[in-house]
């Protein structure tokens, strides 16, 4: 993987997770898989933690799961589109 999610993305996620104890319920289920998420030429990558939140993924791990988003899809996503 060429990149992984830095520590601020990272918190930023937990803190959405955190809010919402279903969410964490639900990544809590898929504890120790990895998935990396594509965009463009980046890849950012996570793995879910027994708490039901994310760590930055161990780099050269081997994702369970991978997502390839379109960087014109992704801006969209963003934007509440």
């Amino acid at each position: 993987m060429s990149a992984l999610l830095p520590r601020p993305v990272t918190g930023a996620i937990n803190h959405v997770l955190r809010a919402t104890p279903l969410a964490l319920e639900r990544v809590r289920a898929h504890a120790g898989r990895t998935v990396a998420f594509h965009v463009g030429p980046a890849t950012f990558a996570f793995t879910a933690q027994t708490t039901g939140e994310v760590e930055p993924a161990v780099r050269g791990a081997a994702p369970d799961v991978e997502v390839r988003v379109s960087p014109i899809a992704f801006a969209r996503i963003a934007a509440g589109d």
